[in-house]
Protein backbone atom coordinates (compact mmCIF):
# COMPACT_ATOMS: atom_id res chain seq x y z
CA UNK A 1 0.00 0.00 0.00
CA UNK A 2 1.50 3.08 -1.05
CA UNK A 3 1.38 6.31 1.41
CA UNK A 4 1.25 8.40 -0.98
CA UNK A 5 -2.45 7.05 -1.97
CA UNK A 6 -5.38 9.23 -1.10
CA UNK A 7 -6.81 7.25 1.52
CA UNK A 8 -3.59 7.00 3.84
CA UNK A 9 -2.80 3.41 3.18
CA UNK A 10 0.35 2.00 5.07
CA UNK A 11 3.47 2.87 4.10
CA UNK A 12 5.09 -0.32 5.03
CA UNK A 13 3.18 -3.22 3.84
CA UNK A 14 5.88 -5.72 5.30
CA UNK A 15 4.68 -4.29 9.24
CA UNK A 16 1.08 -4.71 8.12
CA UNK A 17 2.22 -8.69 6.59
CA UNK A 18 4.22 -9.30 9.94
CA UNK A 19 1.45 -7.91 12.28
CA UNK A 20 -1.56 -10.39 10.36
CA UNK A 21 0.84 -13.00 10.60
CA UNK A 22 1.73 -12.95 14.40
CA UNK A 23 -2.26 -12.32 14.45
CA UNK A 24 -3.32 -14.92 12.94
CA UNK A 25 0.02 -17.47 14.42
CA UNK A 26 -1.35 -16.80 18.07
CA UNK A 27 -4.70 -18.40 16.88
CA UNK A 28 -2.79 -21.20 14.73
CA UNK A 29 -3.25 -23.85 17.72
CA UNK A 30 -7.47 -23.85 17.15
CA UNK A 31 -6.74 -24.96 13.89
CA UNK A 32 -7.10 -28.55 15.45
CA UNK A 33 -9.63 -28.28 17.70
CA UNK A 34 -12.41 -30.22 15.62
CA UNK A 35 -15.75 -29.84 15.90
CA UNK A 36 -17.44 -29.22 19.15
CA UNK A 37 -21.06 -28.49 20.20
CA UNK A 38 -23.31 -27.24 17.73
CA UNK A 39 -21.04 -28.49 14.80
CA UNK A 40 -22.26 -31.91 14.87
CA UNK A 41 -25.68 -30.83 14.34
CA UNK A 42 -24.77 -28.61 11.91
CA UNK A 43 -22.77 -31.40 10.01
CA UNK A 44 -25.21 -33.98 10.30
CA UNK A 45 -27.56 -31.27 8.87
CA UNK A 46 -25.86 -30.97 5.70
CA UNK A 47 -25.27 -34.60 5.54
CA UNK A 48 -28.84 -34.88 5.14
CA UNK A 49 -28.90 -36.81 8.10
CA UNK A 50 -30.66 -34.43 10.66
CA UNK A 51 -33.08 -32.43 8.71
CA UNK A 52 -36.47 -30.80 10.11
CA UNK A 53 -38.94 -28.27 9.17
CA UNK A 54 -36.49 -25.54 10.65
CA UNK A 55 -33.28 -26.58 10.65
CA UNK A 56 -32.15 -27.15 7.19
CA UNK A 57 -28.91 -26.46 5.57
CA UNK A 58 -30.03 -23.22 4.45
CA UNK A 59 -30.81 -22.33 8.24
CA UNK A 60 -28.22 -23.94 10.32
CA UNK A 61 -28.67 -21.29 13.50
CA UNK A 62 -32.74 -22.59 13.38
CA UNK A 63 -33.10 -24.90 15.82
CA UNK A 64 -36.78 -25.08 16.35
CA UNK A 65 -39.22 -25.56 19.13
CA UNK A 66 -39.66 -28.10 21.17
CA UNK A 67 -42.89 -28.52 20.74
CA UNK A 68 -41.94 -28.77 16.97
CA UNK A 69 -40.24 -32.12 17.72
CA UNK A 70 -41.14 -34.79 16.33
CA UNK A 71 -41.50 -38.64 17.33
CA UNK A 72 -38.63 -40.11 16.19
CA UNK A 73 -36.31 -37.12 17.43
CA UNK A 74 -37.75 -37.07 21.07
CA UNK A 75 -37.22 -41.22 20.89
CA UNK A 76 -33.51 -40.71 19.69
CA UNK A 77 -33.13 -38.44 22.41
CA UNK A 78 -32.65 -34.80 20.74
CA UNK A 79 -32.98 -33.32 23.66
CA UNK A 80 -32.02 -33.46 27.64
CA UNK A 81 -35.20 -34.66 29.96
CA UNK A 82 -35.51 -31.30 31.82
CA UNK A 83 -36.27 -29.45 28.30
CA UNK A 84 -39.65 -26.93 28.73
CA UNK A 85 -42.53 -27.98 26.53
CA UNK A 86 -42.12 -24.40 25.24
CA UNK A 87 -38.85 -24.48 24.44
CA UNK A 88 -38.13 -22.33 21.44
CA UNK A 89 -34.51 -21.32 20.27
CA UNK A 90 -34.83 -19.77 16.56
CA UNK A 91 -31.90 -17.69 14.83
CA UNK A 92 -32.04 -16.26 11.45
CA UNK A 93 -28.47 -16.49 10.14
CA UNK A 94 -28.54 -16.83 6.12
CA UNK A 95 -25.14 -15.91 5.63
CA UNK A 96 -23.36 -17.66 8.04
CA UNK A 97 -25.65 -20.91 6.95
CA UNK A 98 -24.49 -20.45 3.43
CA UNK A 99 -20.84 -20.00 4.31
CA UNK A 100 -20.70 -23.35 6.30
CA UNK A 101 -22.67 -25.19 3.46
CA UNK A 102 -20.05 -23.38 1.00
CA UNK A 103 -16.99 -25.08 3.53
CA UNK A 104 -19.02 -28.59 3.15
CA UNK A 105 -19.98 -28.16 0.04
CA UNK A 106 -16.16 -28.19 -0.86
CA UNK A 107 -14.37 -29.95 1.66
CA UNK A 108 -16.76 -32.13 3.05
CA UNK A 109 -17.03 -32.80 7.09
CA UNK A 110 -13.50 -31.61 7.32
CA UNK A 111 -12.89 -29.99 10.85
CA UNK A 112 -9.24 -28.75 9.77
CA UNK A 113 -10.61 -27.27 6.40
CA UNK A 114 -13.77 -25.46 8.52
CA UNK A 115 -10.91 -23.73 11.21
CA UNK A 116 -8.78 -22.74 8.03
CA UNK A 117 -11.46 -20.83 6.74
CA UNK A 118 -12.65 -19.36 9.38
CA UNK A 119 -8.76 -18.26 10.06
CA UNK A 120 -8.30 -16.80 6.81
CA UNK A 121 -12.35 -14.88 7.94
CA UNK A 122 -10.50 -13.85 10.57
CA UNK A 123 -6.93 -12.44 8.73
CA UNK A 124 -9.44 -10.51 5.89
CA UNK A 125 -11.48 -8.92 8.91
CA UNK A 126 -8.13 -7.40 10.66
CA UNK A 127 -6.78 -5.92 7.19
CA UNK A 128 -10.53 -4.08 6.89
CA UNK A 129 -9.62 -3.28 10.15
CA UNK A 130 -6.18 -1.87 9.52
CA UNK A 131 -7.86 0.77 6.00
CA UNK A 132 -10.92 1.61 8.18
CA UNK A 133 -8.72 2.75 10.77
CA UNK A 134 -6.66 4.18 7.97
CA UNK A 135 -9.19 6.10 6.82
CA UNK A 136 -9.98 7.71 10.01
CA UNK A 137 -6.83 8.92 10.21
CA UNK A 138 -5.50 6.97 13.21
CA UNK A 139 -1.06 6.47 12.64
CA UNK A 140 -0.08 3.58 11.04
CA UNK A 141 1.89 2.39 14.33
CA UNK A 142 -1.42 2.58 16.50
CA UNK A 143 -3.37 0.91 13.68
CA UNK A 144 -1.15 -1.91 14.14
CA UNK A 145 -1.02 -2.15 17.87
CA UNK A 146 -5.17 -1.89 17.50
CA UNK A 147 -4.77 -4.87 15.24
CA UNK A 148 -2.74 -7.03 18.16
CA UNK A 149 -4.71 -5.89 21.10
CA UNK A 150 -8.26 -6.80 18.77
CA UNK A 151 -6.05 -10.17 17.87
CA UNK A 152 -4.44 -11.38 21.64
CA UNK A 153 -8.13 -10.14 23.26
CA UNK A 154 -9.85 -13.34 24.59
CA UNK A 155 -12.85 -12.55 23.16
CA UNK A 156 -11.51 -13.51 19.99
CA UNK A 157 -10.59 -17.21 20.57
CA UNK A 158 -14.21 -18.36 20.38
CA UNK A 159 -15.70 -16.47 17.22
CA UNK A 160 -12.37 -18.12 15.61
CA UNK A 161 -11.58 -21.49 17.36
CA UNK A 162 -15.28 -22.70 17.26
CA UNK A 163 -16.24 -23.07 13.91
CA UNK A 164 -20.54 -22.60 14.78
CA UNK A 165 -19.53 -19.24 15.72
CA UNK A 166 -18.42 -17.93 12.70
CA UNK A 167 -21.40 -15.91 12.59
CA UNK A 168 -19.24 -13.40 14.95
CA UNK A 169 -16.45 -13.14 12.64
CA UNK A 170 -19.07 -12.64 8.96
CA UNK A 171 -20.79 -9.84 11.47
CA UNK A 172 -17.50 -8.34 12.22
CA UNK A 173 -16.27 -8.21 9.00
CA UNK A 174 -19.23 -6.86 7.37
CA UNK A 175 -19.65 -4.26 10.15
CA UNK A 176 -16.12 -3.38 9.56
CA UNK A 177 -16.74 -3.35 5.61
CA UNK A 178 -19.74 -0.99 5.94
CA UNK A 179 -18.51 1.61 7.74
CA UNK A 180 -15.24 1.86 5.69
CA UNK A 181 -18.50 2.58 2.52
CA UNK A 182 -20.56 4.78 4.80
CA UNK A 183 -17.31 7.03 5.23
CA UNK A 184 -16.15 6.57 1.68
CA UNK A 185 -19.22 7.93 0.86
CA UNK A 186 -19.25 10.63 2.95
CA UNK A 187 -15.80 11.98 1.93
CA UNK A 188 -16.77 11.63 -1.90
CA UNK A 189 -20.21 12.29 -2.51
CA UNK A 190 -20.95 9.21 -4.09
CA UNK A 191 -24.62 7.86 -3.10
CA UNK A 192 -23.45 4.64 -5.43
CA UNK A 193 -21.40 4.26 -2.15
CA UNK A 194 -23.48 4.57 -0.11
CA UNK A 195 -25.73 2.11 -1.42
CA UNK A 196 -22.97 0.10 -0.96
CA UNK A 197 -22.23 0.42 2.58
CA UNK A 198 -25.54 -0.57 3.02
CA UNK A 199 -25.98 -3.70 1.00
CA UNK A 200 -22.59 -4.65 3.38
CA UNK A 201 -24.54 -3.61 6.77
CA UNK A 202 -27.33 -6.00 5.40
CA UNK A 203 -25.13 -8.48 5.30
CA UNK A 204 -23.79 -8.27 8.46
CA UNK A 205 -27.78 -8.05 9.57
CA UNK A 206 -27.68 -11.68 7.30
CA UNK A 207 -24.37 -13.42 9.59
CA UNK A 208 -25.97 -12.70 12.80
CA UNK A 209 -28.95 -10.61 14.59
CA UNK A 210 -26.50 -8.06 16.37
CA UNK A 211 -25.42 -6.65 13.24
CA UNK A 212 -28.48 -4.55 13.17
CA UNK A 213 -26.03 -2.21 15.29
CA UNK A 214 -24.13 -1.54 12.02
CA UNK A 215 -27.65 0.10 10.56
CA UNK A 216 -27.47 2.22 13.71
CA UNK A 217 -23.95 3.19 12.94
CA UNK A 218 -24.70 4.20 9.46
CA UNK A 219 -27.98 6.15 10.51
CA UNK A 220 -25.87 8.62 12.37
CA UNK A 221 -22.58 8.16 10.08
CA UNK A 222 -25.34 9.45 6.96
CA UNK A 223 -26.90 11.94 8.99
CA UNK A 224 -24.26 13.55 10.93
CA UNK A 225 -22.64 16.36 8.28
CA UNK A 226 -18.91 15.94 9.62
CA UNK A 227 -16.55 12.77 8.78
CA UNK A 228 -13.93 12.75 11.51
CA UNK A 229 -10.67 13.01 10.35
CA UNK A 230 -11.68 15.96 7.82
CA UNK A 231 -12.53 15.53 4.12
CA UNK A 232 -15.82 16.66 1.99
CA UNK A 233 -18.64 16.15 3.80
CA UNK A 234 -22.08 15.08 2.41
CA UNK A 235 -25.82 14.37 4.14
CA UNK A 236 -27.46 11.32 3.17
CA UNK A 237 -30.36 11.85 5.00
CA UNK A 238 -32.88 9.56 2.96
CA UNK A 239 -30.31 7.08 3.11
CA UNK A 240 -30.02 7.44 6.85
CA UNK A 241 -34.01 6.83 6.84
CA UNK A 242 -33.76 4.07 4.68
CA UNK A 243 -31.37 2.12 7.06
CA UNK A 244 -33.77 3.30 10.05
CA UNK A 245 -36.56 1.00 7.73
CA UNK A 246 -34.30 -1.60 6.89
CA UNK A 247 -33.57 -2.02 10.68
CA UNK A 248 -36.98 -1.54 12.25
CA UNK A 249 -38.35 -4.19 9.00
CA UNK A 250 -36.24 -6.28 9.72
CA UNK A 251 -37.11 -6.79 13.44
CA UNK A 252 -40.72 -6.68 12.75
CA UNK A 253 -40.14 -9.77 10.21
CA UNK A 254 -38.16 -11.71 12.05
CA UNK A 255 -40.64 -11.22 15.02
CA UNK A 256 -43.83 -12.45 12.65
CA UNK A 257 -41.52 -15.31 11.08
CA UNK A 258 -41.64 -16.86 14.73
CA UNK A 259 -37.88 -16.49 15.44
CA UNK A 260 -36.41 -15.31 18.51
CA UNK A 261 -35.96 -17.39 21.71
CA UNK A 262 -37.55 -18.64 25.02
CA UNK A 263 -34.80 -19.87 27.13
CA UNK A 264 -33.61 -18.71 30.81
CA UNK A 265 -29.92 -18.48 28.38
CA UNK A 266 -31.32 -16.31 26.10
CA UNK A 267 -33.74 -13.85 27.92
CA UNK A 268 -35.27 -11.00 25.75
CA UNK A 269 -36.55 -7.57 27.20
CA UNK A 270 -40.40 -8.18 26.01
CA UNK A 271 -40.87 -11.41 28.00
CA UNK A 272 -38.23 -11.79 30.61
CA UNK A 273 -37.29 -7.86 31.70
CA UNK A 274 -36.14 -9.03 34.77
CA UNK A 275 -33.20 -11.80 34.15
CA UNK A 276 -32.16 -9.62 30.84
CA UNK A 277 -31.65 -6.25 32.93
CA UNK A 278 -29.45 -9.03 35.30
CA UNK A 279 -27.78 -9.68 32.31
CA UNK A 280 -27.10 -6.52 30.54
CA UNK A 281 -26.36 -5.20 33.73
CA UNK A 282 -23.19 -7.83 34.69
CA UNK A 283 -22.14 -7.33 30.67
CA UNK A 284 -21.63 -4.06 30.87
CA UNK A 285 -20.21 -3.86 34.25
CA UNK A 286 -17.53 -6.65 33.35
CA UNK A 287 -16.39 -4.61 29.83
CA UNK A 288 -14.37 -2.56 30.87
CA UNK A 289 -11.92 -4.62 32.86
CA UNK A 290 -12.28 -7.34 30.37
CA UNK A 291 -11.56 -5.28 27.41
CA UNK A 292 -8.23 -3.84 29.13
CA UNK A 293 -7.45 -6.86 30.82
CA UNK A 294 -6.81 -10.90 30.27
CA UNK A 295 -9.82 -10.49 33.07
CA UNK A 296 -12.85 -12.95 31.46
CA UNK A 297 -15.97 -12.13 31.87
CA UNK A 298 -16.94 -15.45 31.50
CA UNK A 299 -15.48 -16.47 35.17
CA UNK A 300 -19.24 -14.31 36.57
CA UNK A 301 -21.49 -17.18 35.24
CA UNK A 302 -18.67 -20.04 35.62
CA UNK A 303 -18.20 -19.14 39.44
CA UNK A 304 -22.01 -18.51 40.26
CA UNK A 305 -21.08 -18.19 44.20
CA UNK A 306 -18.30 -15.24 43.17
CA UNK A 307 -20.03 -13.41 41.22
CA UNK A 308 -20.88 -10.46 43.49
CA UNK A 309 -17.28 -10.17 44.60
CA UNK A 310 -15.99 -10.34 40.69
CA UNK A 311 -18.49 -8.17 39.47
CA UNK A 312 -17.67 -5.33 42.45
CA UNK A 313 -14.45 -6.25 41.54
CA UNK A 314 -14.43 -5.61 37.57
CA UNK A 315 -16.33 -2.25 38.29
CA UNK A 316 -14.44 -0.68 40.87
CA UNK A 317 -11.28 -1.65 38.30
CA UNK A 318 -12.59 -1.37 34.65
CA UNK A 319 -14.82 1.88 35.49
CA UNK A 320 -12.25 4.54 36.56
CA UNK A 321 -9.71 3.04 33.71
CA UNK A 322 -12.12 3.44 31.30
CA UNK A 323 -13.25 7.28 32.39
CA UNK A 324 -9.57 7.48 32.75
CA UNK A 325 -9.42 6.65 29.06
CA UNK A 326 -11.95 9.03 27.69
CA UNK A 327 -10.62 12.20 29.40
CA UNK A 328 -7.14 11.22 27.79
CA UNK A 329 -8.61 10.86 24.30
CA UNK A 330 -11.21 13.75 24.70
CA UNK A 331 -9.81 15.23 21.65
CA UNK A 332 -8.98 12.69 19.53
CA UNK A 333 -11.86 13.17 16.78
CA UNK A 334 -12.23 9.27 15.77
CA UNK A 335 -12.36 8.31 19.92
CA UNK A 336 -15.89 9.11 20.00
CA UNK A 337 -17.31 7.16 16.79
CA UNK A 338 -15.16 4.21 17.91
CA UNK A 339 -16.35 3.82 21.32
CA UNK A 340 -20.31 4.48 20.43
CA UNK A 341 -20.02 1.88 17.71
CA UNK A 342 -18.24 -0.74 20.40
CA UNK A 343 -21.03 -0.10 23.07
CA UNK A 344 -23.71 -0.17 20.15
CA UNK A 345 -22.12 -3.96 18.98
CA UNK A 346 -22.53 -4.77 22.81
CA UNK A 347 -26.08 -3.78 23.46
CA UNK A 348 -27.95 -6.08 21.46
CA UNK A 349 -26.19 -8.76 22.65
CA UNK A 350 -26.71 -7.74 26.34
CA UNK A 351 -29.29 -10.46 27.13
CA UNK A 352 -27.24 -13.09 27.34
CA UNK A 353 -24.91 -14.41 30.42
CA UNK A 354 -21.64 -12.37 30.26
CA UNK A 355 -18.73 -13.80 27.92
CA UNK A 356 -15.55 -12.88 25.83
CA UNK A 357 -16.99 -14.54 22.61
CA UNK A 358 -19.93 -11.57 22.66
CA UNK A 359 -17.11 -8.92 22.72
CA UNK A 360 -15.62 -9.75 19.77
CA UNK A 361 -17.46 -7.03 17.72
CA UNK A 362 -17.34 -4.10 20.30
CA UNK A 363 -13.60 -5.10 20.50
CA UNK A 364 -13.15 -4.07 17.14
CA UNK A 365 -13.36 -0.58 17.66
CA UNK A 366 -12.65 -1.27 21.19
CA UNK A 367 -9.14 -2.14 19.82
CA UNK A 368 -8.25 0.91 18.36
CA UNK A 369 -9.38 2.98 21.84
CA UNK A 370 -7.10 1.00 23.48
CA UNK A 371 -4.20 1.46 20.72
CA UNK A 372 -4.77 5.23 20.57
CA UNK A 373 -4.55 5.35 24.47
CA UNK A 374 -1.21 3.22 25.09
CA UNK A 375 0.23 6.19 22.17
CA UNK A 376 -0.90 9.45 24.07
CA UNK A 377 0.06 7.30 27.76
CA UNK A 378 3.35 5.67 26.41
CA UNK A 379 4.63 8.01 23.51
CA UNK A 380 3.47 11.18 24.21
CA UNK A 381 5.04 14.55 22.37
CA UNK A 382 8.06 15.57 25.03
CA UNK A 383 6.14 18.95 25.23
CA UNK A 384 2.87 17.16 26.63
CA UNK A 385 3.58 14.54 29.40
CA UNK A 386 0.47 12.64 30.96
CA UNK A 387 0.30 13.42 34.41
CA UNK A 388 1.75 9.64 35.97
CA UNK A 389 -1.40 7.98 36.83
CA UNK A 390 -2.06 7.89 33.01
CA UNK A 391 1.28 6.91 32.57
CA UNK A 392 0.81 3.89 35.16
CA UNK A 393 -2.33 2.89 33.57
CA UNK A 394 -1.07 2.56 30.57
CA UNK A 395 1.75 0.59 31.65
CA UNK A 396 -0.88 -1.28 33.03
CA UNK A 397 -3.16 -1.59 29.99
CA UNK A 398 0.36 -2.43 27.54
CA UNK A 399 0.87 -5.41 29.43
CA UNK A 400 -2.24 -6.60 30.21
CA UNK A 401 -3.83 -6.31 26.16
CA UNK A 402 -0.78 -6.93 24.53
CA UNK A 403 2.53 -8.74 26.62
CA UNK A 404 0.36 -10.70 28.89
CA UNK A 405 -2.64 -11.68 26.74
CA UNK A 406 -0.98 -12.53 23.78
CA UNK A 407 1.31 -15.44 25.06
CA UNK A 408 -2.12 -16.00 27.11
CA UNK A 409 -4.10 -16.89 24.37
CA UNK A 410 -1.69 -19.11 23.27
CA UNK A 411 -2.09 -21.50 26.01
CA UNK A 412 -5.78 -20.89 25.85
CA UNK A 413 -5.83 -21.91 22.52
CA UNK A 414 -3.90 -25.12 22.73
CA UNK A 415 -5.94 -25.98 25.51
CA UNK A 416 -9.15 -24.99 24.18
CA UNK A 417 -7.72 -27.22 20.97
CA UNK A 418 -7.51 -30.56 23.53
CA UNK A 419 -10.60 -30.32 25.25
CA UNK A 420 -12.78 -30.07 22.42
CA UNK A 421 -10.79 -32.79 20.83
CA UNK A 422 -10.99 -34.62 24.29
CA UNK A 423 -14.95 -34.09 24.57
CA UNK A 424 -15.45 -35.68 21.53
CA UNK A 425 -13.48 -38.98 21.98
CA UNK A 426 -15.06 -39.48 25.82
CA UNK A 427 -17.97 -39.64 23.50
CA UNK A 428 -17.26 -41.88 21.09
CA UNK A 429 -15.00 -44.07 23.29
CA UNK A 430 -17.69 -44.40 26.02
CA UNK A 431 -18.68 -47.51 27.73
CA UNK A 432 -22.02 -48.23 25.98
CA UNK A 433 -21.24 -51.85 26.10
CA UNK A 434 -21.92 -54.62 23.56
CA UNK A 435 -24.02 -53.98 20.57
CA UNK A 436 -25.47 -57.66 21.22
CA UNK A 437 -27.28 -56.17 23.96
CA UNK A 438 -29.50 -54.44 21.52
CA UNK A 439 -31.26 -51.12 22.40
CA UNK A 440 -29.41 -49.27 25.32
CA UNK A 441 -30.59 -46.09 27.21
CA UNK A 442 -26.37 -44.26 28.48
CA UNK A 443 -26.70 -42.04 31.22
CA UNK A 444 -23.83 -39.57 32.06
CA UNK A 445 -24.08 -39.35 35.76
CA UNK A 446 -21.97 -36.17 35.61
CA UNK A 447 -20.65 -34.34 32.90
CA UNK A 448 -17.58 -35.72 32.21
CA UNK A 449 -14.65 -34.35 31.21
CA UNK A 450 -16.21 -31.45 29.98
CA UNK A 451 -19.59 -29.87 30.98
CA UNK A 452 -20.54 -28.90 27.14
CA UNK A 453 -20.99 -32.86 26.81
CA UNK A 454 -24.48 -32.64 28.46
CA UNK A 455 -25.43 -30.23 25.22
CA UNK A 456 -26.13 -32.40 22.52
CA UNK A 457 -23.78 -35.82 22.77
CA UNK A 458 -26.09 -37.77 20.67
CA UNK A 459 -25.25 -35.39 17.74
CA UNK A 460 -21.72 -36.46 18.47
CA UNK A 461 -22.37 -39.96 18.82
CA UNK A 462 -24.25 -39.77 15.34
CA UNK A 463 -21.60 -37.87 13.50
CA UNK A 464 -18.63 -40.42 14.73
CA UNK A 465 -21.00 -43.13 13.28
CA UNK A 466 -22.01 -44.77 16.67
CA UNK A 467 -24.70 -47.74 17.20
CA UNK A 468 -27.77 -46.22 16.29
CA UNK A 469 -29.18 -48.29 18.84
CA UNK A 470 -27.67 -46.19 21.92
CA UNK A 471 -29.49 -43.40 23.25
CA UNK A 472 -27.51 -41.33 25.19
CA UNK A 473 -28.63 -38.24 28.12
CA UNK A 474 -27.31 -36.70 30.32
CA UNK A 475 -28.13 -37.14 34.21
CA UNK A 476 -27.40 -33.08 34.77
CA UNK A 477 -25.17 -30.61 32.92
CA UNK A 478 -22.47 -30.37 35.99
CA UNK A 479 -19.84 -32.02 37.55
CA UNK A 480 -22.25 -32.32 40.95
CA UNK A 481 -21.38 -34.81 43.73
CA UNK A 482 -23.91 -37.44 44.19
CA UNK A 483 -25.20 -39.84 46.08
CA UNK A 484 -26.69 -42.65 44.24
CA UNK A 485 -29.32 -44.56 46.34
CA UNK A 486 -31.45 -47.48 45.16
CA UNK A 487 -34.99 -46.99 46.26
CA UNK A 488 -36.80 -49.83 44.37
CA UNK A 489 -36.07 -52.59 41.33
CA UNK A 490 -37.11 -50.02 39.16
CA UNK A 491 -36.36 -46.79 41.05
CA UNK A 492 -33.42 -44.34 41.49
CA UNK A 493 -32.41 -41.53 43.41
CA UNK A 494 -29.95 -38.99 42.91
CA UNK A 495 -28.92 -36.43 45.58
CA UNK A 496 -26.78 -33.68 44.91
CA UNK A 497 -24.15 -33.02 47.29
CA UNK A 498 -23.34 -29.35 45.63
CA UNK A 499 -25.19 -26.87 44.02
CA UNK A 500 -28.92 -27.75 43.10
CA UNK A 501 -30.15 -29.48 39.65
CA UNK A 502 -30.77 -27.56 37.01
CA UNK A 503 -29.10 -24.25 38.01
CA UNK A 504 -25.95 -24.41 35.69
CA UNK A 505 -25.88 -21.80 33.11
CA UNK A 506 -25.77 -25.34 30.51
CA UNK A 507 -28.89 -26.85 31.69
CA UNK A 508 -30.65 -23.18 31.33
CA UNK A 509 -29.93 -23.77 27.98
CA UNK A 510 -32.73 -25.88 27.81
CA UNK A 511 -35.63 -24.34 30.60
CA UNK A 512 -37.70 -21.55 30.44
CA UNK A 513 -38.06 -20.55 33.85
CA UNK A 514 -36.33 -21.43 36.87
CA UNK A 515 -36.44 -25.20 37.49
CA UNK A 516 -37.43 -25.04 41.02
CA UNK A 517 -40.32 -22.24 40.68
CA UNK A 518 -41.72 -24.87 37.97
CA UNK A 519 -41.23 -27.93 40.70
CA UNK A 520 -42.80 -26.87 43.58
CA UNK A 521 -45.01 -29.04 44.42
CA UNK A 522 -43.51 -31.63 42.26
CA UNK A 523 -43.00 -31.97 38.54
CA UNK A 524 -42.68 -34.88 36.89
CA UNK A 525 -41.10 -35.22 33.58
CA UNK A 526 -41.76 -38.44 30.82
CA UNK A 527 -39.62 -39.64 28.39
CA UNK A 528 -39.29 -43.01 26.03
CA UNK A 529 -38.39 -45.65 28.70
CA UNK A 530 -38.14 -43.63 32.06
CA UNK A 531 -39.54 -40.46 33.61
CA UNK A 532 -37.61 -38.28 36.03
CA UNK A 533 -39.74 -36.57 39.33
CA UNK A 534 -38.42 -33.80 41.03
CA UNK A 535 -39.63 -31.15 43.56
CA UNK A 536 -38.00 -27.92 44.73
CA UNK A 537 -37.85 -26.78 49.12
CA UNK A 538 -39.34 -23.89 50.16
CA UNK A 539 -36.43 -21.88 48.63
CA UNK A 540 -36.58 -23.33 44.94
CA UNK A 541 -33.90 -25.50 45.64
CA UNK A 542 -34.31 -29.10 43.28
CA UNK A 543 -31.78 -31.64 45.46
CA UNK A 544 -32.94 -34.62 44.42
CA UNK A 545 -33.88 -36.60 40.99
CA UNK A 546 -36.26 -39.80 41.16
CA UNK A 547 -35.09 -41.67 38.07
CA UNK A 548 -37.81 -43.92 37.85
CA UNK A 549 -37.19 -46.70 34.71
CA UNK A 550 -39.46 -49.26 32.54
CA UNK A 551 -37.80 -52.21 33.49
CA UNK A 552 -35.44 -53.29 36.42
CA UNK A 553 -32.11 -50.88 36.52
CA UNK A 554 -29.92 -54.40 36.40
CA UNK A 555 -31.09 -54.78 33.04
CA UNK A 556 -28.52 -54.69 30.69
CA UNK A 557 -29.95 -52.04 28.43
CA UNK A 558 -29.27 -49.18 31.19
CA UNK A 559 -25.69 -48.11 31.08
CA UNK A 560 -24.81 -45.56 34.46
CA UNK A 561 -21.46 -43.81 33.26
CA UNK A 562 -19.05 -42.15 35.29
CA UNK A 563 -15.47 -40.55 34.54
CA UNK A 564 -12.80 -43.20 35.53
CA UNK A 565 -9.81 -43.44 34.50
CA UNK A 566 -9.85 -41.06 31.43
CA UNK A 567 -12.92 -42.65 30.08
CA UNK A 568 -16.53 -43.07 30.84
CA UNK A 569 -17.14 -46.28 32.19
CA UNK A 570 -20.28 -48.12 32.97
CA UNK A 571 -20.85 -48.28 37.12
CA UNK A 572 -23.14 -50.78 37.40
CA UNK A 573 -26.34 -49.52 39.76
CA UNK A 574 -26.65 -50.32 43.59
CA UNK A 575 -28.75 -53.00 44.94
CA UNK A 576 -31.78 -52.21 46.37
CA UNK A 577 -31.48 -50.30 49.65
CA UNK A 578 -28.20 -49.59 49.12
CA UNK A 579 -26.31 -46.69 47.93
CA UNK A 580 -22.79 -45.11 46.69
CA UNK A 581 -21.36 -42.04 46.48
CA UNK A 582 -19.54 -39.97 43.58
CA UNK A 583 -17.29 -37.62 44.38
CA UNK A 584 -17.37 -34.31 42.21
CA UNK A 585 -16.69 -34.69 38.43
CA UNK A 586 -13.91 -34.62 36.41
CA UNK A 587 -12.52 -30.99 36.45
CA UNK A 588 -13.93 -29.47 32.85
CA UNK A 589 -10.46 -28.95 30.54
CA UNK A 590 -12.91 -26.41 28.48
CA UNK A 591 -12.99 -23.40 31.22
CA UNK A 592 -11.02 -21.65 33.65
Amino acid sequence: MSSASPQGRWSSRTALLGTLLLALAVHGPCLFAGFMADDFGQQGVLAGRAESSHWTRWNLYDFGSYADLGAAEESAGAFPWWVDGDWRVRFLRPLSSASLALDHGLFGANALAGHASSLALFGLLLWAAARLFRRLGIPPGVCLTALLVLSFDGGSLIPVGWIANRNSLLEGLFAVLACHGALAARESGSRVQALGALALASLAVAAKESGLHVMLLLCWLFWRAEVPGGGPATRFPRLAMAAAVIGVGYVAAYGALGYGSNALFYPVPWSAPGPFLVHALQTLSSAPLAALSPFSADLIVLLPDRAPALLAVALALGLPAALCIGRVLRGEPAAGLLFLWGLAALLPQAGAPPSDRLMFTAMIPWSCVIALFLARSLRPPKDSLPPRHVRVLGLLVGLGAVAISGPLLVLLGAGFARGSRDLARAVVEADVGSRTLGPRDVFLLQASPSSMIALNPMAVWRFHGGDPAVRIHALQAGQRALSWRRTGKHSLVFESREAPFLGSPFEKVFLTRPAGEAARGGRRWERAGFRVDASADDRGRIGSLHLELESSADDPRWRFLVWQDGRLTHLPPPAVGDSLELSRGFKDPLLP
